[in-house]
C-alpha cells in the first residue's frame, strides 16, 4: 500500500524547491537559502545537492551548516 501522506508531504518539498530555485538569483549569497535548499535537497534524497548547499551556506557564514554537513556526509 502506498503511503499517500508521504507522497503529498514529497510534492510539498518538491514545490518548496521550485519557489527557491526561482529566486536563486537572489538568494545565491544568503546563507539562510542555501541552509534551507540543504534542508528541502536532504528531504527529497538529494543528499549530493543537501551537502552542496550547506557547504556553500558555511562558506557565508562559517560554521553555520557543520551540523547539516556531518549528518548529510553519512548519506552521500
Amino acid at each position: 500500500m502506498v503511503d499517500m501522506q508521504y507522497i503529498y508531504d514529497l510534492e510539498a518539498e518538491m514545490d518548496v524547491m521550485k519557489l527557491l530555485q526561482a529566486v536563486s538569483d537572489k538568494g545565491i549569497t544568503d546563507a539562510e537559502w542555501h541552509l534551507i535548499m540543504a534542508s528541502v535537497s536532504f528531504n527529497l534524497q538529494l543528499y549530493a545537492e543537501a551537502v552542496k548547499h550547506a557547504e556553500q551556506a558555511n562558506t557565508i557564514v562559517a560554521g553555520c551548516a557543520d551540523d547539516m554537513l556531518a549528518l548529510y556526509s553519512q548519506y552521500d
